[in-house]
């Protein structure tokens, strides 16, 4: 995770360097966080492209923020390989970039009928995409599903009983 200024000093670095890449020399010495290769390094430099724009966004949507709900600029910060995932610590307490993994499975047997990974902190929100996944993937549709009703919202509950789901 890194912070404005931090990233603005990798994408000058990895932008010096792709001049060097063009004109057909070699790098000095690259960092290690940097790509070793040319055609490695473009897809990295997209990456951090891309958290640069989510970085805006966050400083963007915290400038909205009460005073008191303001975060200090240095203290906002982007994951450069996940740059849409949220930030936050984990039920370990390890700060880091948060997804919920959601599966759908026959509760008489270990057999997975859906998957999902969401780049989001918590269940809201990822059950009606779930049950499109598993009937995309099993060519069925589920007739009855069992969940933990924390994690249930009136969307929810909407999207099944218009499916025809059983929840």
């Amino acid at each position: 995770m890194i912070n404005q200024e931090r990233l603005e000093q990798r994408v000058e670095q990895l932008e010096a360097v792709a001049d060097d890449d063009a004109q057909g020399e070699k790098p000095e010495a690259l960092p290690g966080w940097m790509a070793k290769t040319a055609k490695s390094r473009a897809p990295q430099y997209e990456r951090y492209g891309q958290a640069q724009e989510q970085l805006s966004k966050r400083h963007a949507a915290n400038a909205q923020r009460p005073a008191a709900q303001c975060q200090a600029p240095d203290k906002i910060l982007v994951s450069p390989s996940d740059p849409e995932a949220p930030l936050g610590r984990d039920k370990d307490h390890v700060f880091g970039p948060l997804y919920t993994v959601q599966t759908v499975r026959d509760v008489t047997s270990p057999l997975i009928l859906g998957y999902a990974v969401f780049a989001q902190a918590s269940d809201a929100a990822t059950l009606p995409p779930l049950l499109r996944r598993s009937q995309r993937l099993t060519g069925r549709h589920l007739k009855d599903l069992l969940v933990d009703s924390a994690g249930v919202t009136g969307m929810d509950l909407a999207e099944c009983a218009a499916q025809g789901v059983r929840l």
